[in-house]
Protein backbone atom coordinates (compact mmCIF):
# COMPACT_ATOMS: atom_id res chain seq x y z
CA UNK A 1 0.00 0.00 0.00
CA UNK A 2 2.79 2.41 0.92
CA UNK A 3 4.59 1.77 -2.37
CA UNK A 4 1.44 2.72 -4.29
CA UNK A 5 1.43 6.15 -2.63
CA UNK A 6 5.16 6.80 -2.73
CA UNK A 7 5.99 5.36 -6.16
CA UNK A 8 3.23 6.30 -8.61
CA UNK A 9 3.44 4.68 -12.03
CA UNK A 10 4.84 7.14 -14.60
CA UNK A 11 3.34 6.53 -18.07
CA UNK A 12 5.02 9.21 -20.19
CA UNK A 13 8.52 10.63 -20.43
CA UNK A 14 7.37 14.19 -19.71
CA UNK A 15 9.00 16.05 -16.82
CA UNK A 16 5.61 17.58 -15.95
CA UNK A 17 4.27 14.11 -15.11
CA UNK A 18 7.26 13.38 -12.88
CA UNK A 19 6.78 16.71 -11.13
CA UNK A 20 3.08 16.21 -10.38
CA UNK A 21 3.74 12.64 -9.24
CA UNK A 22 5.98 14.02 -6.53
CA UNK A 23 3.60 16.69 -5.22
CA UNK A 24 0.00 15.59 -5.80
CA UNK A 25 -2.17 13.22 -3.84
CA UNK A 26 -2.58 9.85 -5.60
CA UNK A 27 -6.15 10.66 -6.67
CA UNK A 28 -5.27 14.08 -8.12
CA UNK A 29 -2.18 12.60 -9.78
CA UNK A 30 -4.27 9.98 -11.62
CA UNK A 31 -6.66 12.66 -12.90
CA UNK A 32 -3.85 14.93 -14.09
CA UNK A 33 -1.88 12.00 -15.52
CA UNK A 34 -4.87 11.16 -17.73
CA UNK A 35 -4.91 14.75 -19.05
CA UNK A 36 -1.14 14.62 -19.69
CA UNK A 37 -1.58 11.45 -21.74
CA UNK A 38 -4.42 12.99 -23.76
CA UNK A 39 -2.44 16.19 -24.37
CA UNK A 40 -0.14 14.31 -26.73
CA UNK A 41 -3.00 14.02 -29.23
CA UNK A 42 -3.22 17.79 -29.74
CA UNK A 43 -1.32 20.23 -31.90
CA UNK A 44 -0.77 23.74 -30.56
CA UNK A 45 -0.79 26.41 -33.25
CA UNK A 46 0.17 29.90 -32.09
CA UNK A 47 -2.29 32.43 -33.51
CA UNK A 48 -1.08 35.45 -31.59
CA UNK A 49 1.58 36.20 -29.00
CA UNK A 50 0.57 33.83 -26.19
CA UNK A 51 -2.65 32.57 -27.79
CA UNK A 52 -2.98 29.11 -29.27
CA UNK A 53 -5.59 27.05 -31.07
CA UNK A 54 -5.57 23.44 -29.97
CA UNK A 55 -6.53 20.86 -32.57
CA UNK A 56 -7.08 17.17 -31.97
CA UNK A 57 -5.12 15.02 -34.41
CA UNK A 58 -8.29 13.50 -35.89
CA UNK A 59 -10.25 16.75 -36.30
CA UNK A 60 -9.95 19.36 -39.02
CA UNK A 61 -10.63 22.98 -38.07
CA UNK A 62 -11.95 24.43 -34.85
CA UNK A 63 -10.47 23.56 -31.50
CA UNK A 64 -10.12 25.21 -28.13
CA UNK A 65 -8.30 28.47 -27.57
CA UNK A 66 -5.63 28.70 -24.89
CA UNK A 67 -4.08 31.97 -23.70
CA UNK A 68 -0.77 32.03 -21.86
CA UNK A 69 0.38 35.13 -19.93
CA UNK A 70 4.08 34.68 -19.19
CA UNK A 71 4.43 37.48 -16.62
CA UNK A 72 1.68 36.06 -14.41
CA UNK A 73 2.33 32.39 -15.23
CA UNK A 74 -1.37 32.28 -16.00
CA UNK A 75 -3.09 30.02 -18.50
CA UNK A 76 -6.72 30.08 -19.62
CA UNK A 77 -8.48 27.59 -21.87
CA UNK A 78 -11.90 27.93 -23.49
CA UNK A 79 -12.57 24.34 -22.35
CA UNK A 80 -12.67 25.64 -18.71
CA UNK A 81 -11.79 22.30 -17.09
CA UNK A 82 -9.63 23.93 -14.42
CA UNK A 83 -12.42 26.30 -13.41
CA UNK A 84 -14.87 23.39 -13.23
CA UNK A 85 -12.84 20.59 -11.62
CA UNK A 86 -9.57 22.10 -10.36
CA UNK A 87 -7.54 19.92 -12.74
CA UNK A 88 -5.67 21.56 -15.61
CA UNK A 89 -6.98 20.37 -18.99
CA UNK A 90 -5.07 18.61 -21.76
CA UNK A 91 -5.10 21.76 -23.91
CA UNK A 92 -3.43 23.93 -21.28
CA UNK A 93 -0.94 21.17 -20.44
CA UNK A 94 -0.01 20.89 -24.12
CA UNK A 95 0.74 24.62 -24.30
CA UNK A 96 2.94 24.35 -21.21
CA UNK A 97 4.84 21.51 -22.87
CA UNK A 98 5.26 23.55 -26.05
CA UNK A 99 6.63 26.37 -23.88
CA UNK A 100 9.13 23.87 -22.39
CA UNK A 101 7.80 23.85 -18.85
CA UNK A 102 9.16 20.99 -16.74
CA UNK A 103 6.73 21.55 -13.87
CA UNK A 104 3.30 23.03 -13.40
CA UNK A 105 3.04 26.47 -11.81
CA UNK A 106 2.04 26.01 -8.16
CA UNK A 107 -1.32 27.76 -8.54
CA UNK A 108 -2.41 24.86 -10.77
CA UNK A 109 -1.68 22.27 -8.08
CA UNK A 110 -4.66 22.69 -5.73
CA UNK A 111 -4.60 19.09 -4.47
CA UNK A 112 -0.94 18.86 -3.59
CA UNK A 113 0.34 16.98 -0.56
CA UNK A 114 1.37 20.35 0.96
CA UNK A 115 -2.21 21.64 0.62
CA UNK A 116 -3.59 18.42 2.03
CA UNK A 117 -1.55 18.88 5.22
CA UNK A 118 -3.60 21.98 5.96
CA UNK A 119 -6.91 20.26 5.20
CA UNK A 120 -6.39 16.93 6.96
CA UNK A 121 -5.56 17.16 10.68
Amino acid sequence: MRQKYHNPHIKTCFPIEEHVASVLTPYAFKLLQHEIELSTKYAATEIDNGSYIMQHHTKVGGGHQVSWIVEKESIHCSYKEFEFSGILCRHAIRVLMVKNYFSLPSKYLPFSMETRKFIDP
